[in-house]
């Protein structure tokens, strides 16, 4: 089917590569305290103040192989005090279910969720990473989302800045969430497998979707007008939201996988 081409196309090009002034890069590295609620997994709630995770959103060109980990984002420990005067004292990620970040712009959550890699064939593997990721949309499928920075050097001198995101999904009823958008070179020769089986464990609870998944395996590298026409008008509908709403990570996933999510409205009405 021409939508999961189109998937395949993005996913390929997703890095964004922009020019920003050196100054930003030293501004995102300075720790920032921030206004938060601690949900625990023994369901209390404590209110007052964090940093940790989200200390850092820029990473150095040639990272580890974990984005995740670059970012900071599978940090052992939280810290956290009660009130701003008090003293930061660490709290074992472990006990912490979620993380609200209470900001001018709104409120931002971070489930703290086992992250499991797949394989060549978009296959679970076993065991993961556990990492704190953003809620971008909560459903019978979880979308999570980050940002970030990448720097590094053209080898002749000059530096460059990369702005990147990436999107995970969970199944609700599961308690991990799948690397989907973490695709290497050598996922290349598998590319069908890899593109359509993740939604295969995804949506393992509906056989319909599962049949369909298999449909679409089969016809996927199939191209139309009506699917480069299609991309053409979400493009155009997105340039005209606001730019304010152009930042959102909803809206970016909406515009731009609006094939997965089609597919996951469809999940959704599975009974």
């Amino acid at each position: 089917m021409a939508i999961l081409k189109h998937i395949t196309d993005i996913i390929k090009n997703m890095k964004i590569i922009a020019t920003v002034l050196f100054f930003l890069l030293s501004l995102s590295s300075i720790a920032q305290t921030y206004k938060a609620t601690l949900v625990f997994r023994d369901s209390h709630r404590e209110e007052g103040f964090v940093k940790s995770f989200i200390e850092n959103r820029t990473i150095t060109s040639g990272f580890s192989g974990s984005l995740e980990h670059e970012l900071n984002l599978d940090d052992k420990t939280i810290k956290f005090k009660p009130s701003e005067s008090g003293e930061f004292k660490a709290i074992p990620s472990d006990e912490i279910d979620e993380i609200i970040l209470h900001q001018e712009k709104g409120n931002t959550a971070f489930k703290h969720i086992l992250l499991k890699e797949l394989s060549g064939k978009g296959e679970p593997k076993e065991g993961g990473r556990m990492v704190f990721l953003p809620y971008v949309k909560k459903g019978k499928i979880n979308i999570y989302g980050i940002k970030y920075t990448e720097t590094g050097s053209t080898g002749q001198g000059a530096s460059y800045f990369s702005k990147g995101l990436r999107f995970y999904y969970q199944n609700a009823n599961e308690d991990y969430a799948l690397n989907y958008q973490n695709i290497g070179l050598t996922d290349l020769m598998n590319m069908e497998s890899r593109i359509v089986n993740p939604f295969k464990d995804l949506f393992k609870d509906c056989p319909a979707m599962v049949n369909e998944m298999e449909t679409m395996k089969n016809q996927m590298f199939q191209r139309n007008k009506e699917a480069k026409q299609e991309y053409k008008d979400k493009q155009k509908e997105f340039k005209n939201l606001p730019k304010e709403e152009q930042e959102k990570l909803i809206n970016i996933h909406k515009y731009t996988f609006y094939a997965i999510e089609r597919m996951f409205d469809k999940y959704e009405a599975c009974q």
